[in-house]
């Protein structure tokens, strides 16, 4: 190319690694544009003196501390009160921006979470590629999250195509689906949720999935149904009877954990395929961008661990608790299963006493008194996260609260930084700066 041409795409490229690094050290100031990121760069995960973090396209250390759901709306369609941050800025969206953008740097968070239509800050994207409940096998699988996959472009959050997320250097990367039920309880044992073993046993027999698990069982049991018939309370002669089946369990307490064996092993078929198909997919059109998983939750069997292993760059994982050694333990638990890098996608802590008339019913397990309790939450939760080597990030869920009367499925929590009216929540704002800004020098991060 003419050298001119060239010494100008240089300046150009320089130009903007510039404004990146400049946007890492932003100093406080009235206003805070929009970022601006550097040409056809990309954010990965490495390990560094025995600590695991993300690297920015400058290669600094990028601890992600982040926030879900940050929109100028609640997108919810219920009656009552609901979050309207564009009220309190007379329905100008920019002013909006800038102020969450203000907000953001204030407390230290340095990226937008995932379903989140705000830009100008590092940020992540959820997909929804799959569902727990589909037969995986079928030669359908793959269109339907192909589909899934162009759908999610046409969402408010992500509002984009490939091409241009997989040029953003501010991209992350993205995660694949969002608490999948992996099916860690069983039918057979008194639990409410099946298996996702016993979900593919009820299928029709002629189904790719049904099919698969006969297979399966003939492989496990070499035809062996003697074998087969000790070990479950069923009784078949050849694979056709098998595909009959639409309903077993082991034939007594004493045989479970045999049985449970030979389920995790189908287990373990069902997640080979959702990573293969789902990770095939998204390489193949944001082939920059960090794979993040699909955001696990407490007890994810570890066959599924092992098999997401090979094929995401880093583990999700949310989890709501105060028991912050349980916490600990399964953070640990996973990444010994994995060797991966793990990213916590979701906690919080939620308060009887809030602005926005919230209920909280069914998280007993993270409700406390008042918003000092929930700053108090915070930093406790945090300084465990950010001294485990092996998690490169935490993302409190979320923004602002759900409405008063709940969401379409009922939910109506206290999550937010900021009430329905756009006013934050000072003690936990307060505290979550001065954690984060902690977590972030102890892991040399930037902000």
């Amino acid at each position: 190319m003419p050298r001119s041409t060239a010494s100008l795409r240089l300046r150009t490229a320089l130009a903007c690694l510039v404004l990146f690094a400049c946007a890492c050290t932003q100093k406080r100031a009235a206003h805070v544009p929009a970022e601006s990121p550097p040409l056809r760069t990309a954010f990965r995960v490495e390990q560094r003196d025995g600590q695991w973090s993300f690297i920015d396209p400058l290669g600094e250390r990028f601890f992600s501390i982040g926030i879900n759901c940050i929109n100028p709306v609640d997108p919810e369609q219920v009656a009552g009160p609901k979050y309207d941050g564009l009220a309190r800025h007379n329905g100008d969206l920019a002013r909006w921006e800038n102020a969450a953008r203000v907000r953001l740097r204030d407390w230290h968070v340095n990226t937008i979470g995932a379903w989140s239509s705000l830009r100008g800050r590092p940020y992540v994207v959820e997909l929804s590629l799959s569902y727990s409940w589909i037969d995986v096998f079928g030669e359908e699988f793959e269109s339907y999250v192909e589909e899934a996959a162009r759908k999610a472009l046409q969402r408010p959050d992500i509002a984009s195509d490939f091409s241009a997320l997989d040029q953003d250097a501010m991209l992350i990367g993205y995660f694949t689906d969002n608490e999948l039920a992996w099916g860690w309880d069983y039918g057979w044992a008194g639990e409410k949720q099946l298996s996702l073993f016993e979900y593919y046993a009820s299928l029709e027999s002629s189904s790719a999935g049904k099919k698969a698990w006969v297979r399966y069982l003939s492989d496990v049991y070499q035809n062996n149904w003697n074998e087969f018939s000790r070990i479950w309370n069923v009784t078949v002669g050849k694979p056709d009877d098998l595909g009959k089946v639409v309903k077993l369990a082991p034939r007594s307490p004493a045989h479970r954990p045999a049985a449970q064996h030979v389920a995790d092993g189908f287990l373990g078929l069902v997640a080979e395929r959702y990573f293969k198909v789902t990770s095939s997919v998204m390489r193949q059109r944001l082939p920059s961008r960090l794979n993040l998983g699909c955001r696990f939750t407490p007890g994810v069997p570890q066959v599924v661990a092992e098999i997401a292993s090979r094929y995401v760059d880093a583990i999700s994982y949310n989890m709501y608790t105060r028991d912050l050694e349980a916490f600990r333990s399964e953070l640990t638990r996973l990444h010994a299963i994995t060797q991966k890098p793990i990213l916590v996608t979701e906690f919080a802590f939620l308060a009887r006493v809030n602005r926005s008339g919230n209920k909280n019913e069914g998280y007993d397990q993270v409700v406390v008194g008042d918003d000092q309790q929930r700053a108090l939450w915070y930093t406790r939760s945090t300084e465990m996260l950010g001294d485990l080597p092996f998690v490169v990030g935490f993302h409190w869920f979320q923004f602002h609260d759900e409405p008063t009367n709940g969401r379409k499925d009922g939910e109506s929590c206290n999550f937010g930084f900021v009430d329905l009216e756009d006013r934050v929540y000072d003690d936990l704002a307060r505290a979550a700066a001065r954690a984060n800004a902690r977590v972030l020098k102890g892991r040399m991060a930037n902000p």
